[in-house]
């Protein structure tokens, strides 16, 4: 809800309307108590503007206003009613003053559809509009739903039953081989640098392991980009490899595919079986990192290489999504370390386990599991670099912990837009290469 405000106070400046709007009141409506409630449903929200009475040339321009804040924000429908002279009966609007040229908005009400409101606002007038799903999220500049009870809920999944439901293609039911192709340049794409850190290219002859394979992008990677000798995807969910061996089947590609149970850490393979191993965003869903980094050790040939692909702390995520957007705009996990907040908000809320680490961290982590590890750098997704512009304005916010301003403060941007932080792009995907060391 208090994007939505903070959406018509930017669009107010960029349009130049000329309408005098003062907000009373409180600054920040909290959206904790409505808008994460309510995500993912069709429900009707109120938006309450506080303004100054308006003349008729001020009105017209409010009007304007109005129309293109509709068009930004995507609305299905958006009314500009005065809050004095709601039709009582038809939105059926319980309020009552408090003081002068004041009201509280206690409920909005229109068929078994109910928002309690609880801020009080100047002489107002109220924007109701119905939206389409999501655009909760949207409005309050979250990149995916958040309701913000992950904590408190009883009913939280494991990871074989979130990880069966969700995968990175929403179970996308792939028809041809230029459409499997299109779906990995997509992901690729939404991370810029990635592959070049990851590559699927250049293993000919060699026999490679994807652990964690999902529903088959780097698979498809590696039987169209490279010849290996073997290919083998293992997962813990069963309905990604399906879709993954469908997927293949298109690209008339060979591979083996094994489904193992969470939390098994010895792998049904010979010691000294592969060339090369893909985990691209796995070690930080599991319980014990260590043993799986012991097992891929095992599994290495002695000039084998591993390549990992795990979220970095030292990122725009972590210091501008997590930190600003997602605890002080939203109010959501606030009460956590950014760290702990930061795992509800990658790969879904409700995925049970969801680390982070500091390159630093992983490059000890390696050194402790019998490898001589490197930290190839970081890529920046998308998503990242559409919220970089915000950097400024969260260092304003006395609330951000000092760490995260030093770290927005500090950032340099090349000539592609990319934020760095020292010597490595401040992006979400840290990749690292580690080989044997004995």
């Amino acid at each position: 809800m208090q994007r939505a405000i903070g959406v018509a106070g930017a669009e107010l400046a960029r349009f130049g309307c000329g309408c005098r709007f003062r907000f009373h009141g409180r600054r920040r409506i909290r959206s904790r108590g409505v808008v994460q409630r309510f995500v993912g449903k069709r429900v009707r929200f109120g938006v309450s503007f506080a303004i100054d009475m308006l003349d008729a040339e001020e009105l017209e321009r409010l009007r304007h206003f109005v129309g293109a804040l509709e068009e930004r924000t995507q609305l299905r429908a958006f009314y500009f009613v005065a809050a004095l002279h709601l039709p009582h009966q038809q939105f059926r609007i319980a309020f009552h003053a408090q003081r002068a040229n004041s009201v509280l908005l206690c409920v909005v009400e229109r068929g078994d559809e109910t928002v309690v409101f609880r801020d009080v606002v100047g002489h107002a007038a109220d924007i109701f509009f119905q939206p389409s799903d999501d655009l909760a999220a949207r409005i309050s500049g979250l990149g995916s739903p958040l309701r913000g009870d992950y904590y408190q809920r009883k009913d939280r999944p494991d990871s074989i039953e979130y990880w069966t439901r969700h995968n990175v293609t929403v179970h996308h039911p792939f028809t041809s081989v230029e459409d499997s192709l299109n779906q990995l340049q997509f992901r690729n794409q939404q991370y810029p640098g990635y592959i070049d850190l990851l590559p699927v290219s250049g293993k000919d002859g060699m026999a490679v392991l994807d652990y964690g394979c999902g529903p088959g992008h780097d698979l498809v990677g590696f039987a169209h980009y490279s010849r290996p000798k073997r290919l083998v995807g293992v997962d813990i969910s069963p309905s990604s490899l399906g879709e993954a061996e469908e997927r293949l089947k298109l690209h008339h590609a060979q591979a083996e595919l094994v489904r193992v149970d969470y939390g098994a850490y010895d792998l049904p393979f010979d010691a000294a079986s592969f060339d090369y191993i893909h985990c691209s965003g796995v070690l930080m869903c599991i319980e014990e990192p260590a043993r799986l980094l012991r097992e891929f050790q095992r599994l290495l040939k002695p000039t084998g290489e591993l390549r990992l692909m795990v979220y970095n702390y030292d990122s725009i995520w972590l210091h501008l999504y997590v930190a600003y957007v997602v605890q002080i705009e939203n109010g959501l996990y606030s009460d956590l370390a950014p760290r702990v907040a930061f795992t509800r908000t990658t790969d879904g809320e409700d995925c049970p386990v969801n680390a982070v680490w500091r390159p630093e961290e992983i490059l000890a982590l390696g050194r402790e599991t019998g490898f001589q590890p490197e930290f190839l750098g970081s890529a920046v997704s998308l998503w990242e670099l559409h919220l970089l512009p915000r950097r400024h304005i969260a260092c304003l916010q006395p609330a951000l912990p000092r760490e995260s301003r030093t770290f927005l403060m500090g950032l340099r941007i090349d000539a592609q837009g990319h934020p760095w932080h020292g010597e490595h792009r401040a992006g979400i995907d840290g990749c690292f290469r580690f080989v044997r060391s004995n």
